[in-house]
């Protein structure tokens, strides 16, 4: 049986998701908590397997909670009204969120995801990916956070050249290597400041202030020497950028 805990201040919400939960087979619900202090506690006592976590509490927000919490191994379901620009950042930290109302088609895969992932440990640099993609939202963009095999890379906007598409994955080129991330390049791109970067063709983005020269044949030469292809559609788009620089 999969262990499972409800924080969330509103007891009328947690009454409403323990009814939405009730059918589903290998979920046991172990407690509840009304803030994050109460929630401490129970992780620390009942070991949950899977959090069910309101975000905007009274005290401390389900963030600074996760923030006190850097060995907890159970899996995160965000209960959450916030913004489209943080629900890119949920997405692409791949831990699952319910918008309130709860829609109980997504509620079912996104359990169906959660089981298939509690296999493995939830990694502590993906709870500090979230919080810090979500802290930098209103903050200027200069860096790409990228999670990656092995845990989280810094990217400087001035150290990256371009970011292509490889299906499932995204090469992105820097100086002096290449970092590959499991994230499509669509999503990474919402992360991106669309003053500096620009999708030029369906798998590609490049830095525009690393662009050497256009070519009418299409092709744009960046100071590396790479050549990346321009797409017919986006020709003017490209112009209008590169002119304003």
């Amino acid at each position: 049986m999969i262990k499972v805990l409800i924080v969330d201040d509103e007891k009328d919400a947690r009454e409403n998701l323990k009814r939405i939960l009730a059918p589903y087979d290998g979920l046991e619900i172990i407690g509840e908590a009304s803030r994050a202090s109460e929630a401490r506690v129970c992780i620390q006592d009942l070991e949950p397997d899977l959090l069910f976590l309101d975000i905007a509490m009274p005290g401390e927000s389900g963030f600074q909670l996760l923030e006190s919490l850097p060995d907890l191994k159970a899996e995160v379901i965000f209960i959450t009204a916030f913004s489209e620009y943080a629900i890119k950042a949920f997405d692409f930290f791949a831990i699952g969120y319910l918008v309130k109302p709860i829609d109980v088609s997504k509620l079912d895969a996104i359990i169906v995801n959660s089981m298939k992932r509690l296999v493995n440990k939830v990694d502590e640099s993906r709870i500090q990916y979230l919080i810090g993609a979500l802290e930098q939202q209103n903050k200027p963009k200069n860096k790409l956070v990228i999670p990656v095999d092995d845990g989280v890379e810094i990217l400087p906007y001035e150290a990256i050249w371009h970011l292509e598409s490889m299906r499932n994955y995204t090469k992105i080129v820097l100086e002096d290597r290449n970092v590959v991330s499991s994230k499509n390049i669509s999503l990474i791109e919402t992360f991106l400041d669309n003053q500096v970067f620009m999708r030029v063709h369906k798998s590609y983005i490049i830095n525009l202030y690393k662009v050497n020269k256009y070519l009418n044949s299409g092709e744009i030469l960046m100071h590396n020497g790479s050549s990346i292809p321009l797409a017919r559609r986006r020709k003017a788009e490209f112009i209008d950028k590169i002119t304003a620089l």
